[in-house]
């Protein structure tokens, strides 16, 4: 499968020789990712990320993921961005629902075989809203979204850098207002 490229570059047994290093520039050590991958996470995944109860942190990590998706996606051929909005009722703390206006950001790297019945897509996501409690919301999930944005640039980097040609579609999904039930709009007495 042409995706396994990507990995095999991470390594350890061949990434740690200087001589790799240098040939692939888009190169980063474990310790570069684990900081980069820490640094996300405190940074847009940190506080509860609720539509209602956080509803700035929400906001913020929606900023924060679109910002960190262009940045890696900006120069890789074949590949879109498309923010999907939707509304949805959810229930409010006081047992009324609400609308809520949500976004799911989609990232697609067309393969080679896109648009052909031979194109076998596959779809990674996580949903970048949490619950309004503070000690999981790292793992509601925070640390999902990280390791999809660094799929994603390992991804983009093998590209550019012709480590990888993709024969199938991956598409990315950031999904928004995932945590929550969606309510019953009808109650039954």
């Amino acid at each position: 499968m042409e995706l396994k490229i990507i990995f095999t570059v991470f390594n350890k047994s061949i990434a740690d020789t200087a001589h790799v290093k240098q040939q692939l520039p888009f190169y980063s050590t474990a310790n570069e990712r684990i900081d980069r991958y820490r640094t996300l996470l405190l940074e847009y995944f940190d506080a509860p990320r609720h539509p209602f109860i956080n509803e700035d942190n929400w906001l913020y990590a929606r900023t924060g993921v679109i910002k960190e998706l262009k940045q890696i996606i900006n120069k890789v051929p074949n590949v879109t961005m498309e923010i999907q909005e939707f509304h949805t009722d959810i229930m409010h703390e006081s047992n009324e629902s609400a609308t809520v206006e949500g976004k799911n950001i989609i990232v697609t790297f067309n393969g080679r075989n896109r648009g052909t019945s031979n194109d076998e897509i596959l779809l990674v996501g996580a949903h970048y809203d949490s619950d309004n409690t503070g000690p999981l919301s790292l793992n509601d999930n925070g640390s999902g979204v990280v390791a999809m944005l660094e799929v994603v640039r390992g991804l983009a980097d093998a590209i550019v850098n012709k480590r990888a040609v993709l024969l199938n579609t991956v598409i990315f999904v950031a999904f928004d207002v995932q945590r929550f039930e969606h309510v019953r709009l009808y109650s039954i007495d």
